[in-house]
């Protein structure tokens, strides 16, 4: 009902808006018979027709005006609401997520915690053990982290730049994450022997971190493909999964905040619908671009471009 009542107070105003008008109108032309009735010389009637037509047009003009202001007023008002109503839900759906993303991996450290504490286990299970509280460990810190980068680039946070090279920093992702994930490879193809960029070291790690999670999350334990290329004065990241994939009018939404497609309660990935929205920021804050197409056969592919520059360009705050 919420959702509805900007329009049932514009169709509202808009019947009032019409009844005064017409109202207006009528009284108008009946002054002008009046005073038409008393006026007997052709001058005097020509003046008072004059002034009749000047008055019907006012009050038809200002009601025109009006009406069409109070139109996209109401419009403007109706989409605002219907974005802080999407917006609500999806804070909900974060506060579910996250709550959820928490709560899992301490279960798993706690439960790993007392497993060492109360059981004498062999040197084998003990690091077994070590090694799943570990991992979710990073997970939580991941988390933490992917919350604390979000706030930071909502806010216009202004980070220290400096000459990058992207070869050195995808080569040194692409073996953290095959070692982590063997069974779902990165197949680098680097094109070019070395892509300067000016940037945040944090932040263009933060991208590539949360496009490679992405990837490995909905890749269905396929290969993951990542290019680096020469595009004139860009330099081209262009990174595919074998995944579902993400139809196409879903595909500018996944950059906004908390925006996940589905629900809580049905959706199964893990996630809290920052991720993108991340990237989105830390690409625009790089002067770069960023799109997001369909991979064929399937799957999603994303395409960024960073601005060149120089190797000696010098760092700025």
């Amino acid at each position: 009902m919420t959702r509805w009542l900007p329009v049932l107070v514009m169709m509202y105003m808009v019947a009032a808006l019409a009844w005064w008008s017409v109202l207006l109108l009528q009284q108008n032309e009946q002054l002008y018979i009046l005073k038409s009735e008393k006026i007997q010389t052709t001058a005097g009637s020509k003046i008072l027709e004059t002034n009749y037509e000047k008055q019907r047009k006012m009050i038809m003009g200002e009601g025109l005006v009006f009406a069409i202001s109070m139109v996209l007023g109401t419009y403007f008002i109706y989409k605002s609401n219907i974005r802080e109503m999407n917006l609500s839900r999806r804070q909900s759906n974060f506060l579910l997520s996250v709550s959820h993303e928490l709560k899992s991996p301490l279960t798993s450290i706690n439960l790993g915690l007392e497993t060492l504490k109360k059981r004498t286990l062999s040197q084998e299970k003990i690091v077994e053990v070590a090694n799943m509280a570990l991992k979710e460990s990073r997970r939580l810190e991941n988390l933490i982290s992917t919350i604390l980068t979000a706030a930071k680039v909502e806010h216009g946070y202004v980070p220290k730049k400096e000459g990058l090279n992207l070869v050195d920093l995808i080569h040194q992702l692409s073996n953290q994450y095959n070692s982590r994930y063997p069974d779902q490879p990165i197949l680098t193809d680097i094109r070019v022997d070395e892509a300067i960029i000016l940037g945040s070291k944090q932040d263009i790690l933060s991208l590539l971190t949360n496009l490679l999670e992405n990837a490995i999350k909905y890749g269905k334990n396929s290969p993951i493909n990542l290019i680096l290329s020469d595009d004139r004065t860009f330099w081209k990241i262009e990174l595919t999964d074998e995944g579902p994939g993400i139809p196409p009018d879903e595909r500018e939404k996944v950059f906004e905040k908390f925006y996940r497609m589905g629900n809580e309660e049905t959706r199964s990935s893990k996630g809290t619908g920052l991720g993108l929205y991340i990237v989105k920021k830390i690409v625009d804050s790089h002067n770069g671009k960023i799109e997001l197409t369909q991979n064929r056969p399937t799957g999603s592919k994303f395409v960024i471009h960073l601005p060149k520059t120089s190797r000696n360009e010098n760092s700025i705050g």
